[in-house]
């Protein structure tokens, strides 16, 4: 009965670790497409100045 109780309680726990990373994983592709878009558009924004100036 006991190691039923304990059992039970692990995967619960091992479940809200494996949405938690899943949940930081999220949050971290988000935060890095952000990024390389920002990126991207500092780099189109360069080329366009220079497109001017030429």
């Amino acid at each position: 009965q006991v190691s039923k109780k304990k059992e039970g309680h692990y995967s619960q726990r091992t479940y809200l670790s494996t949405c938690q990373s899943a949940w930081h994983l999220m949050i971290a592709q988000s935060s890095f497409d952000i990024f390389i878009k920002h990126r991207l558009q500092a780099v189109e924004t360069i080329i366009n100045k220079q497109g001017v100036l030429k």
